[in-house]
């Protein structure tokens, strides 16, 4: 009994730990950890800049792939401290959102009405807002809504169709609807604030 239970505990201990991803920022990049082993990594950011009194917002967005640690180190051109990142495994489905140290993550709860229950489009109220969707072993999407996108003047909010969506690197057109455990960001880049879930099958409680 007492050989059994060592045999068990020794295997438990030469096991791997399910590593966790882990951003560090530098200078000009930032370096992502802890994600499986040669395997596709969405990179998604917001960030917002003010070089002599003009104020500007990127939203670098690509797919990168990680080696054989599990690492990869991304360039960017004009990092900030006022960023917030989205990274996701696409192999394992594990994502963060980050900031650099010290900078305040500002996120929201998801609106009540924003997801279509059909999973054919999101609702937002922002006056401008990036949107974007990732989904496991297949990529990522992004669509940008405005005023000047509004059928409707009066129309406080806004529906953007997922077949809308334009591609994010090497990713295949935007699907039709959305699935359970498709993650959906929700951004208004100008206030730096935003709202993200990973969906659920009642979230999607009337799609056929």
């Amino acid at each position: 009994m007492i050989r059994a239970l060592l045999s068990a505990t020794l295997l438990l201990t030469a096991l791997p730990m399910a590593a966790q991803l882990q951003v560090q920022y530098g200078a000009k990049s930032l370096t992502i950890s802890g994600a499986s082993a040669r395997a596709d990594v969405v990179v998604i950011g917001i960030i917002h800049t003010n070089a002599r009194g003009f104020e500007s917002i990127q939203n670098p967005q690509s797919i990168e792939r990680t080696d054989a640690a599990g690492s990869v180190t991304v360039t960017v051109a004009r990092p900030s401290f006022r960023s917030v990142w989205l990274i996701v495994d696409l192999r394992s489905g594990e994502f963060i959102f980050s900031s650099p140290p010290g900078y305040a993550l500002r996120r929201m709860p998801v609106p009540a009405d924003a997801i279509d229950r059909t999973g054919h489009s999101l609702l937002h109220s922002f006056p401008s807002a990036d949107l974007f969707i990732v989904r496991k072993g297949e990529g990522a999407w992004h669509a940008r809504a405005s005023e000047g996108n509004r059928p409707d003047p009066r129309d406080a909010r806004f529906s953007v169709g997922v077949d809308h969506f334009k591609p994010v690197g090497a990713t295949p057109p935007a699907p039709p609807v959305l699935t359970p455990n498709d993650i959906v960001m929700v951004f208004n880049a100008p206030y730096m604030e935003f709202w993200a879930t990973k969906l659920t099958p009642a979230d999607l409680s009337g799609a056929k």
